[in-house]
């Protein structure tokens, strides 16, 4: 396990789709509980963040940190696409899109155990990839 704490080997991170807005949702209620002191009682809100993440899912990737199967982070990164550039002086094409890194959240219970990193670093990886720079 590379010297690596056991329960590190059992925290995955993914990307997220549709079919985890419900525990997404949750998430996003727990750490408004944890912000506010208490729970926090919101009937319509499960119905506005699945028509939020509806209409930001093509501008936003997120991702779920799981750890032994349970959600225990998230993260996304909303994406701008520009306005096209011509190419530098130089001739280089410039960054059509660059990432901002928004709502990272990890459960109290399992910070500092190099989660919140995992999860910047799947972001970071993600814009790479896609030749996005990205800001926080």
């Amino acid at each position: 396990m590379n010297g690596h704490p056991t329960w590190l080997a059992r925290y995955t991170i993914r990307a997220c789709g549709p079919a985890d807005v419900q525990v997404l949702a949750a998430m996003r209620r727990r750490w408004a509980a944890e912000q506010a002191g208490e729970s926090i009682e919101d009937d319509g809100f499960d119905q506005r963040f699945s028509k939020w993440f509806e209409r930001e899912s093509d501008q936003r990737v997120t991702w779920l940190a799981e750890l032994a199967g349970r959600p225990v982070g998230m993260l996304n990164l909303l994406v701008f696409t520009r306005m096209p550039w011509p190419r530098a002086a130089d001739g280089a094409p410039r960054p059509s899109q660059w990432g901002y890194i928004a709502n990272v959240y990890v459960e109290e219970s399992v910070r500092d155990r190099g989660i919140g990193g995992a999860l910047v670093s799947a972001a970071t990886g993600y814009a790479d990839e896609h030749g996005s720079p990205v800001s926080c």
